[in-house]
């Protein structure tokens, strides 16, 4: 096998050992009534945030570049690789993941207790879309590169 394959491979492997850690977090964090949120439901928004901008990380800076690397496509910047792997069937949407980029961004330099609320409630909603974006690009792996 190709090594560049063999680290997407493994690339893969870590991002779907995230993504368990990441809906485990999640899990304990759909139910949380944002008007009263407690310490320890505070604690689980740290978790998930903290899980959720380690996903985006392994999708975007592991997974995006071992398959463009495998296709051989040099991208000049962020909007323009997920420009092209929505445009190839790798992801659903690139606006979603841009945002996604972004809110992982916004977490680590958020300081206001307010805006981390509104700021985890987001990522709670975006989730979701994050998912449906994995998937397809697991999807796209699964039957154009290791079929």
């Amino acid at each position: 096998m190709d090594n560049k394959v063999k680290l997407l491979n493994n690339n893969q492997d870590v991002l779907l050992k995230a993504l368990s850690h990441l809906e485990y977090s999640f899990q304990k964090c759909i139910s949380i009534d944002f008007n009263n949120v407690t310490e320890e439901e505070l604690v689980d928004l740290e978790a998930f945030s903290s899980r959720f901008g380690r996903v985006v990380d392994i999708y975007i800076k592991k997974l995006f570049r071992s398959i463009l690397e495998i296709l051989k496509e040099t991208r000049p910047t962020f909007l323009d690789a997920v420009h092209f792997c929505e445009k190839i069937n790798v992801i659903n949407s690139a606006m979603e993941i841009d945002k996604c980029r972004d809110m992982r961004n916004e977490i680590v330099n958020e300081y206001i207790e307010d805006e981390l609320i509104q700021l985890y409630k987001d990522m709670i909603t975006i989730k979701t879309s994050l998912d449906s974006n994995i998937q397809t690009t697991l999807s796209f792996i699964k039957s154009k590169i290791t079929q």
